[in-house]
């Protein structure tokens, strides 16, 4: 786990309790509550962990949930977890 990543994963699990949802179902959640997202990518490994995420559908993340959530993150929102912090995404240019 990436060290910029920790303050995110203690937020999902802080909020998880709060909520009585697992740390995966706020994720997922708090990704879907973001305009910009329109499809996040999971990649469960086995059948319980997609019964889980089947568990982040039909509620919203409350909106003081969302601050906490927001605020653990850098800019605001969640983040690719797999680029090192201050990594910069390149877009390749239209043709």
């Amino acid at each position: 786990v990436l060290e910029a990543t920790e303050p995110i994963i203690a937020a999902c699990v802080a909020v998880a309790e709060e909520l009585g949802r697992t740390p995966a179902q706020v994720a997922l959640a708090w990704l879907l509550a973001k305009p910009a997202v329109s499809a996040p990518i999971i990649g469960p490994e086995l059948p319980e962990h997609v019964d889980e995420l089947f568990g982040a559908v039909g509620w919203q993340v409350p909106p003081e949930a969302i601050e906490t959530l927001d605020s653990a993150s850098e800019d605001g929102s969640p983040r690719r977890l797999w680029q090192p912090p201050g990594a910069r995404q390149q877009v390749p240019p239209r043709r």
